[in-house]
């Protein structure tokens, strides 16, 4: 590939100004009004009560995330809109990183194709509208990688401004810290001694900053660890290193994550790569191809043999690969149409952004049919059945039952949405708590709804299942017993008992 000589041309700032104003004007119509994900209920969680060991939020931590949230909480009185304007706002500025990285990187008009691709992408424009951090982070590994190249190129000035904001990334989310990190090393080579070292106690600082308090407000050490241990069983139990079967899943996982940001950029990507595969040795001598591939390759790692779920976590290294699309365009134009270079890129660009565009508003919101995570689509009906879903069935669920008298089961995403939004109904956190074992509901309970499809497929119980109908059309399951019995629950069965009479 032979990208366009990197330019500085005035005027960046009337264009910078045009797309993030784009990008506000394309995210407003389709902020959601309900916390999407069960992860988001764990942030929601946080901006009143921070503490690992309860999920709020989940390990590791995201400390600075929540604390922002909360911040911007105070003015709302929202968490959930709180955490979306967080993400609106950092989908604006991974959009207008990627247009900064490209002009420093490259050229200002791969900057700018990268930046329409970015403002497009049906990833980051539904990310952008939901309670999650991944837009935030998109935004701020693009920054710390543009830091990271000038840092290497000789830029020796920025070390203090790179270290804070490499540590601030890894507040905000922690495997950024260490998936950036061999980059931030690398970038250190053409500094003094002197530089290297108070970079690292620079970076040391900050993250102890945030990592003294998250701790402390967590349980300390022993409270914080055990925590964090728990999740990384979790994770460990996916884990792939040990298992073709599992990288097979990951692998898969990890091309449609990334074909929901680029969608046809893949396959000018792929195409650009086998047309310039004899300059492609050359170009891995480029100190941006360095950049490039150290941004990518360790958290494509970690997700392909370790462990891989949301399609949030290719938000790490996906600004780089829109990057690259960027240039490969730009490198088709120039092979295929010569002086027309500019007028076909562009044409190009336009394709693939006008293609972005047309799914985020009118893909189904799964693909096949399936409730797979994995193949619910980055699109605009996705968001809207789910605010529709949550609305619908919360407003059903506190009209037809007496939360003194019922508890409520919910699995799949929402099975942390009733300790957010059903709090005064009895045993509101059982949905996340039940685990394996088995738990004595409270004595004045009667009634177990279960919220979705997804609630206690196997339940067997010693009452009768009961249906009812939304206005909506949904069926809802739900068991009731005679007043005064004691109940218990587990994963697979609903007992209930009469209660025995105790002697005074």
């Amino acid at each position: 590939m032979n990208p366009q000589k990197r330019d500085t041309r005035s005027g960046d700032g009337w264009v910078i100004a045009g797309l993030a104003l784009a990008a506000l004007i394309l995210r407003l119509p389709f902020m959601t009004r309900y916390l999407y994900h069960w992860d988001s209920v764990n942030f929601a969680l946080s901006l009143s009560h921070y503490d690992v060991r309860m999920h709020q939020p989940h390990p590791p931590g995201y400390v600075l995330y929540s604390a922002l949230g909360a911040l911007v909480n105070g003015v709302l009185n929202d968490p959930n809109a709180s955490l979306v304007w967080l993400s609106v706002v950092g989908g604006m500025a991974g959009v207008v990183a990627l247009y900064w990285a490209g002009g420093v990187l490259f050229s200002r008009r791969v900057g700018f194709i990268a930046a329409l691709l970015g403002l497009t992408s049906p990833s980051l424009w539904f990310h952008s509208e939901i309670a999650l951090t991944y837009a935030l982070e998109f935004a701020l590994v693009t920054v710390i990688a543009v830091l990271c190249y000038k840092q290497l190129t000789g830029n020796a000035r920025i070390w203090l401004l790179l270290a804070v904001a490499l540590g601030i990334a890894g507040g905000v989310r922690q495997n950024d810290l260490a998936f950036l990190l061999p980059l931030w090393l690398v970038s250190l080579w053409p500094l003094t001694w002197k530089q290297r070292a108070l970079s690292v106690l620079a970076l040391v600082g900050v993250c102890l900053a945030w990592l003294v308090p998250m701790v402390a407000l967590s349980g300390g050490p022993g409270g914080f660890l055990a925590a964090f241990s728990s999740a990384s069983d979790v994770v460990y139990t996916e884990s792939s290193i040990f298992g073709a079967g599992q990288s097979v899943v990951n692998a898969a996982r990890l091309l449609i994550y990334i074909g929901y940001g680029v969608l046809l950029g893949g396959l000018a990507l792929a195409i650009a790569l086998v047309a310039h595969l004899r300059q492609i040795p050359v170009w891995l001598r480029d100190r941006r191809a360095w950049v490039l591939t150290l941004w990518i390759t360790p958290a494509l790692l970690f997700y392909l043999f370790i462990h891989v779920r949301q399609p949030g976590h290719v938000f790490t290294f996906l600004p780089a690969v829109i990057l690259l699309i960027a240039v490969a365009i730009e490198a088709l134009a120039d092979r295929w149409f010569g002086r027309q270079q500019k007028l076909a890129s562009a044409a190009m660009a336009s394709v693939i952004a006008a293609t972005n565009v047309t799914f985020f508003l009118f893909a189904p919101a799964s693909l096949f049919g399936s409730g797979q995570l994995p193949l619910q689509t980055m699109s605009r009906r996705t968001l809207a059945q789910r605010d529709q879903l949550l609305s619908e069935r919360l407003a059903f669920v506190r009209e037809r039952f007496d939360p003194t008298t019922t508890v409520v089961f919910a699995g799949g995403l929402d099975f942390r949405h009733m300790d957010f939004y059903l709090r005064d109904f009895q045993a509101s956190s059982i949905s996340h708590e039940l685990g394996n074992q088995t738990v004595a509901l409270p004595p004045t309970v009667n009634t177990l709804v279960l919220f979705n499809e997804q609630s206690l497929p196997a339940l067997q119980a010693d009452v009768p299942v009961e249906e009812v109908t939304t206005p909506g059309g949904a069926t809802l399951r739900y068991y009731r017993w005679a007043a005064g019995s004691v109940a218990s629950l587990s994963q697979q069965r609903l007992t209930t008992s009469a209660e025995v009479s105790r002697q005074p």
